[in-house]
């Protein structure tokens, strides 16, 4: 939303250009002010290209990072201007990735319901199948019923297609975000925001004893063995 809001803004700007040249003076101020028109261009350019081939990268962002939505656009805008040729190389091998794993999902639906409908076929037959499993809409309510049950089931078998596809998609731009990040920021792929429930647990600072041994301070150490007691 923020980039389109950023864009109508520069836009209105632009129409109130635009009104002032329907007269001759306003044309003459528009000549003067023109440069500024050209970085609106510009700006308009730099924003709605990043958003229309980075917002895919804003929600990884934030689910990565732990931050809010600017960071998830300045990260989204540095990554695509800063590694184009890295993020087209990137989408190449997720678009390949995705279409063998699409292909072998579709085989895979398409081998369950044929190979459902034959074993069906040997024992209704092959009229009777063809009658259940066609458009034709049986002649009994039960049988009718039944026909949609039947469809429902099948449906949902190829709910697995596109559910596939959004699947891969969502952990594909993930991936990507990660190897940008890694380009770029030189982060490693593992260094993510962990929301953990009641924050984060370190171990306590440790003490050298009379021997120089490293270990817990006394009171923690009463603390952790009472602990593991109870």
């Amino acid at each position: 939303v923020l980039p389109t809001l950023g864009a109508m803004c520069l836009l209105a700007a632009l129409a109130v250009v635009g009104l002032l040249m329907r007269i001759d003076l306003g044309v003459l101020l528009a000549g003067v002010v023109w440069p500024l028109v050209l970085v609106a261009g510009l700006l308009l350019a730099i924003l709605l290209l990043g958003m229309a081939i980075g917002w895919p990268l804003f929600f990884p962002t934030i689910s990565t990072e732990g931050t809010d939505a600017f960071d998830a656009l300045s990260r989204a805008y540095a990554y695509v201007y800063q590694r184009p040729l890295q993020l087209v190389f990137y989408v190449i091998v997720a678009s390949v990735l995705g279409a063998i794993g699409a292909l072998a999902v579709d085989l895979a639906v398409a081998a369950i319901t044929h190979f459902g409908h034959l074993g069906i076929a040997w024992g209704a037959g092959q009229s009777r199948a063809a009658e259940l499993f066609g458009q034709l809409a049986s002649d009994s309510t039960t049988g009718s019923i039944g026909q949609r049950l039947i469809g429902f089931w099948l449906g949902a078998v190829e709910v697995l297609r596109v559910g596939f596809r959004f699947a891969f998609f969502w952990i594909a731009v993930t991936g990507i975000y990660l190897l940008l990040r890694r380009d770029v920021d030189a982060t490693e792929l593992d260094e993510v925001f962990l929301d953990t429930p009641g924050g984060t647990f370190n171990l306590p600072p440790l003490a050298k004893d009379a021997a120089g041994v490293a270990g817990l301070p006394e009171g923690e150490a009463n603390a952790s063995a009472e602990n593991d007691s109870a």
